[in-house]
């Protein structure tokens, strides 16, 4: 109950609620690799990550990933497809040591139906999550590899007393399917942002010059018009 609380979703929701769900509940932890759902199973699970960060992704025909989005602390998974009572429409797993808290879907569907606050809480995260998506496309359709890695690195920049860092929480191979770029072009725009004030040693990059940064990103929404 106390993470439940601690949970961007579920602290909205009344504490009454939320102890009701959580009553149903159960907190499981995922090794790096493995799988919370699989695509177009039946959707009788609903997740809200506590820990980690989960990829969700579709397998083409050509057996290569397509990474819809990355998934981190707070972020509700499944509920979408368990609210319709079918199944999941992608795949869900761990990049990182992972930690969820899990609910059968008829007890999501049932606080749906009883209490209209908790319809409300989903619908808002709903909303951001897209609002975070058609960011995302935007960036996909306007911007060349290198200005999708200085979004990407611009979004997950963290101002430290001396400098300004990001701890990629992923591995490279994730962050090129992500950005829907090939690994070599990924490698080339890293070692390219060296030329705007960034520092990359593994998964450790410093950012020197912000402000070019910025203005390298700015550059590429504009391509949109």
């Amino acid at each position: 109950s106390a993470a439940a609380g601690r949970c961007p979703v579920l602290s909205r929701v009344s504490r009454v609620r939320r102890e009701e769900l959580v009553s149903h509940a159960r907190i499981v932890e995922y090794e790096s690799g493995s799988s919370l759902y699989i695509h177009d199973e039946p959707a009788d699970r609903c997740f809200v990550l506590l820990a980690g960060w989960v990829k969700l992704y579709r397998v083409r025909r050509t057996g290569e990933e397509a990474v819809i989005r990355v998934q981190t602390q707070g972020e509700a998974m499944g509920i979408n497809d368990a609210m319709r009572n079918g199944r999941y429409s992608h795949h869900a797993s761990a990049v990182t040591p992972s930690r969820a808290i899990v609910f059968p879907s008829q007890v999501v569907r049932k606080a749906l139906r009883v209490d209209p606050n908790f319809g409300n809480v989903l619908l808002h995260h709903f909303l951001e999550v897209n609002d975070q998506l058609q960011d995302h496309i935007e960036t996909l359709k306007s911007m060349k590899a290198i200005e999708r890695l200085a979004s990407f690195l611009q979004i997950h920049a963290e101002a430290q007393p001396n400098e300004t860092v990001v701890t990629l929480p992923f591995d490279k191979a994730t962050l090129a399917r992500y950005l829907g770029v090939q690994p070599e072009s990924l490698s080339r725009a890293l070692k390219k942002l060296s030329e705007y004030g960034v520092r990359a040693e593994r998964s450790h990059i410093e950012i020197t010059d912000i402000d070019a940064l910025d203005a390298l990103t700015q550059r590429g929404k504009g391509a949109l018009g």
